[in-house]
């Protein structure tokens, strides 16, 4: 047993006041959930849940710090989660990293 990689995207360009957001991720068989990421930007970060994959809810909103390692664990047994990351600037920013990981 080990860390898996659910979902990776690096070096991605996020248009001023846009945002990203992962696919619904199934996180259901992991004990232990890990958001991570690092911009060029302090990026606002909402990381939503969900049971059923179509109903999600906010569990998490904070703002990253920008060329910082931002990284959010959560036990919960929420089945489903995905991540939301704004660019709240009137700039295009680099999102260098952005990782959800599991431990089963």
């Amino acid at each position: 047993m080990g860390v898996e990689i659910v979902f990776l995207t690096e070096n991605e360009t996020i248009k001023a006041g846009e945002e990203r957001r992962t696919p619904p991720l199934n996180i259901s068989m992991y004990e232990l959930k890990t958001v991570s990421l690092i911009g060029d930007y302090g990026f606002e970060v909402t990381i939503e849940v969900s049971d059923d994959g179509s109903n999600f809810h906010t569990y998490s909103s904070e703002s990253a710090t920008a060329n910082q390692l931002y990284v959010k664990s959560f036990r919960d047994a929420f089945m489903w989660v995905r991540v939301k990351v704004k660019n709240g600037d009137t700039a295009d920013h680099t999102l260098a990293y952005l990782a959800v990981k599991g431990l089963k």
